[in-house]
Parts: structure tokens; sequence; C-alpha cells
């Protein structure tokens, strides 16, 4: 079960991806390890941030990849 401080750590890798790139996909967040515990964490990373307003989570198409940027 994911913890708050893995939430938090991986909501400022998020952050910082961003600062250095400008946008993100959903797809890219997922490379760097491909277990349920990952995928958990970063949705709820990306939840919370766009919840706070941090980051606008978007999708073109259905079944399409999910666009992060900065809000």
């Amino acid at each position: 079960v994911p913890d708050e401080e893995q939430v938090e750590r991986k909501m400022l890798e998020i952050l910082d991806e961003l600062a250095r790139s400008g946008a993100l996909s959903l797809s890219s967040l997922l490379l760097g390890g491909r277990t349920m515990t990952n995928l958990v964490v970063t949705i709820l990373a990306l939840l919370e941030m766009s919840r706070t307003g941090r980051v606008r989570v978007t999708q073109e198409e259905q079944f399409g990849d999910v666009s992060i940027v900065p809000a």
C-alpha cells in the first residue's frame, strides 16, 4: 500500500521533470518502473497535483496517452 511519503516524493519528481521539459506524458512517467505500486503512486500523485492546481491533466482521444502540463 503506497504511503503518503511515496506520493509526495513522486510529486516532487514529476514537478522537477515538468520544470525541465515543460510537458510530460503518462507513458513517459511510467517507463521507469512498470510495477503496480509505481502505477498507483504515479496516479495518486497526479490526482493530488491536479486537485491542488499544480498541473493540468488532459487526454485528447479515448485510449490515447495522457498529457501533463504545469497549471
